[in-house]
């Protein structure tokens, strides 16, 4: 019994946390990652670019849809306090706010490491400005994502 317990509770705080994460997104299908050495199916599960969506298409109330790029010096995403945190509180204010889940300059996974954070973050704003045509998209970094937004501004 106390076995079953231990499960259930396993369970459901894993579902608790997948709730908090927002909607997730691959940004590429599995054959189309560019730049990369391998397809997404051969990738792990850390290397594949996401986007965690944190709007309700008919209920954003603000003009502006926001792109959160967590930083970690391009070592790690420091997605949680960088990331869902900020989104959940943007979503809470009324706006439509995503958080990239970018790949890690590597160059076991990447032909040249240099480009492939901003092309993940190209393709973010692509997907988002399909969703929302009508909107404004604000890009809001912190560190390395800080780094990355501006680097997309100038390329975007």
């Amino acid at each position: 019994m106390k076995q079953f317990l231990v499960i259930l509770m396993s369970i459901m705080t894993i579902h608790a946390i997948a709730q908090e994460k927002g909607q997730i997104h691959y940004l590429y299908s599995a054959d189309e990652i560019p730049g990369s050495t391998m397809k997404q199916t051969e990738l792990e599960e850390k290397d594949k670019p996401k986007l965690f969506a944190y709007t309700d298409v008919d209920k954003v109330a603000e003009d502006i849809v926001f792109l959160v790029i967590p930083g970690g010096g391009y070592g790690r995403v420091a997605i949680n306090h960088e990331g869902h945190d900020v989104a959940k509180r943007l979503e809470s204010l009324g706006y439509a706010a995503y958080v990239l889940d970018y790949r890690l300059p590597k160059k076991e996974t990447m032909i040249d490491k240099r480009f492939g954070p901003l092309q993940d973050a190209q393709q973010a704003m692509l997907l988002i400005r399909k969703q929302f045509p009508k909107k404004r998209l604000a890009v809001i970094g912190f560190s390395a994502g800080g780094h990355l937004a501006a680097t997309l501004s100038n390329f975007a």
